[in-house]
């Protein structure tokens, strides 16, 4: 239905949204200090994060870049194996 569509819509919205600020956040602050990543590429998946919610909240919305958010999460941080 288009309401259940809207409704995973800005779930998916938020959700990319959250990811951006906590990456900000660890960049700005001391945790990326001693982490290559973070100190490497978080600008860049910052980034990535916002080009993904941008294309996330179109009308129709594109969820290919938030794919391939999430696929660098469980990459990385093994979710779900």
């Amino acid at each position: 239905s288009a309401a259940g569509q809207a409704v995973q819509q800005q779930q998916v919205v938020d959700t990319l949204r959250n990811i951006e600020h906590i990456g900000t956040d660890l960049q700005a602050g001391e945790a990326g200090a001693n982490h290559p990543f973070l100190q490497d590429h978080m600008s860049d998946f910052v980034l990535n994060v916002g080009q993904a919610r941008i294309a996330a909240s179109l009308e129709p919305p594109r969820y290919y870049l938030a794919g391939r958010v999430a696929g660098g999460c469980i990459n990385c941080h093994k979710v779900n194996r």
